[in-house]
């Protein structure tokens, strides 16, 4: 990688992750005042975080929509590897928080909390990825 490669991979990332702390201080706005309001009830707290979970599910379908729109949809060759490791990133997420949901109040909300922590990582990560293919333009 050239040093021009890597100072313009640099600065787009850096954009993306100004981008996105601008959009993090409204959803942890919204979760501050859910867990707030919670009262420290497990039931309550583990239902902001599935709120979360749910405002980051839609933001991912929006971002993955963007990126299979820059790379030339699912036939393209970006496209379905990006499919292949997309349902491999859904099954992992589905595996790494399941355990919580086992057992126990407690273990449900940090299931939840599991589920919206990844799910955020993985919008962040797909918009990151449309950066990158469509040449620094979200």
């Amino acid at each position: 990688m050239t040093l021009l490669a890597a100072s313009s991979l640099a600065t787009l990332l850096l954009l993306s992750a100004q981008a996105a702390a601008a959009e993090d201080s409204q959803e942890d706005a919204e979760l501050v005042g859910c867990i707030d309001a919670a009262n420290a009830n497990d039931f309550a707290m583990r239902d902001c975080y599935l709120d979360l979970n749910a405002r980051e599910d839609v933001a991912m379908n929006v971002a993955w929509k963007r990126l299979m729109e820059v790379v030339g949809g699912r036939t393209s060759s970006s496209g379905a590897a990006l499919v292949i490791e997309q349902r491999a990133w859904l099954a992992y997420r589905d595996a790494a928080c399941h355990h919580f949901d086992i057992s126990g109040t407690l273990n449900r909300l940090l299931g939840a909390m599991c589920l919206a922590n990844l799910t955020s990582s993985r919008v962040s990560q797909l918009k990151d990825y449309t950066l990158y293919y469509n040449g620094g333009e979200y």
